[in-house]
Parts: C-alpha cells; sequence; structure tokens
C-alpha cells in the first residue's frame, strides 16, 4: 500500500468500516459499545501504517513478536498507543514484553506467570494485564493450556502480585466455513463467564 494521504484515507476508510462492523454485533448481542476493544494487529506491517492508523482514530496496536515490535514502538513512542502482545511469549523475552506492552494476550504457563511477576517486581511495574491463552482445538501448532490446566493457571495468576488477569484468549481451529468455528467459541464463552 503507498504510504501516503491516500493510504491514510484508505487505513481511515477501513477502521470506520470495522467500527461500524462491531457496533452492529454488539447491538445485535445486547452490549455497549463502549465494553468492546478493537485491537489493530499491526504485525509486518511498517511503523508509518501504524501512525496513520493512530491518526485515523486507532488507539490500540497489537504485535505477534516482540523483536517486531520494539523499533515500531520506539519509532511511534510508547504513550503513542495500548500496545497488545498477541503472539506467543518465549520466557526470554520477558523482560522486553514488560518494557514494551500494556497487555500480554498469550500467557500460557505458570512458570511464565511467575516470571512476569518477578520481572515486574525487578523493573518496577506495579501492575501487568495479561490474558490466558487456552488451547481448546487440542491443536499441535498453537501455544496455550488445556481446558484441565486452566483453572490452575488462572488461580495462580490471581495470586500474583503485580499480574492482572482480565481475560481469555483462543485461536479456534481454521475452517473455510467459519460458522464451524461457532462450538469453540460458544465453549470459550461458558469459561468466560464462570
Amino acid at each position: 500500500m503507498p504510504e501516503n494521504g491516500h493510504a491514510r484515507e484508505s487505513v481511515r476508510e477501513r477502521l470506520d468500516h470495522v467500527c461500524e462492523r462491531v457496533a452492529n454485533a454488539v447491538h445485535r448481542a445486547g452490549r455497549l459499545y463502549q465494553e468492546i476493544a478493537i485491537i489493530g494487529i499491526s504485525k509486518t506491517h511498517p511503523a508509518t501504517l501504524l501512525r496513520a492508523a493512530l491518526e485515523a482514530g486507532m488507539t490500540d496496536l497489537g504485535e505477534n513478536r516482540v523483536q517486531e515490535a520494539e523499533p515500531k514502538i520506539w519509532e511511534l513512542g510508547r504513550q503513542a498507543a495500548r500496545w497488545h502482545l498477541v503472539g506467543h511469549l518465549q520466557p526470554n523475552k520477558a523482560r522486553k514484553a514488560i518494557r514494551l506492552f500494556d497487555v500480554i494476550h498469550s500467557l500460557d504457563s505458570t512458570p511464565l506467570a511467575e516470571r512476569l511477576d518477578r520481572i515486574c517486581s525487578e523493573e518496577n511495574r506495579d501492575e501487568l494485564s495479561v490474558l490466558i491463552q487456552v488451547d481448546l482445538g487440542g491443536e499441535a501448532t498453537k501455544s496455550g493450556v488445556t481446558e484441565k490446566e486452566l483453572l490452575g493457571l488462572a488461580t495462580r495468576v490471581v495470586d500474583c502480585r503485580h499480574l492482572r488477569l482480565v481475560g481469555l484468549m483462543t485461536l479456534p481451529p481454521f475452517f473455510e466455513d467459519s460458522e464451524q468455528t461457532r462450538p469453540t467459541f460458544v465453549v470459550f464463552a461458558n469459561y468466560a463467564m464462570t
């Protein structure tokens, strides 16, 4: 995509379209639009395109990898957006992740929770929002705790001084027919409600 005024307008149009679709879905579900956060997944896109998204009104940006996010975050500014790590977090990248991100969506083990909590203390970070990644599809290619492990990890996270459990995250199995993913989200919603 060209990085000019036309590209910025295109980003703004796309964001407006997404916001409209989300607003309609929220209305059908009987929820409030203010309860929803739209996160622009910016992996593989240059900082110039992310800047256009911020100028269009995007407030939350998600990156898949710590090393890819770091130069973009420093270029755009740590306070330019609410930064989300949505990809798998390798334990050796935990300290950088704590410095860079506001929310980590891929907490998948007790040792990682304990490491994040300890590093938050060392870095004088009072609170780090986390989501537990749950693998409901049992796919070898995806990270996450199993249904059996979920309660134990959630209990441990709640006991951590610096971690704030804000939700669950899952990646359902891919199907050509998106309706086939619904059963995964029904199971997931049941966990989120308890």
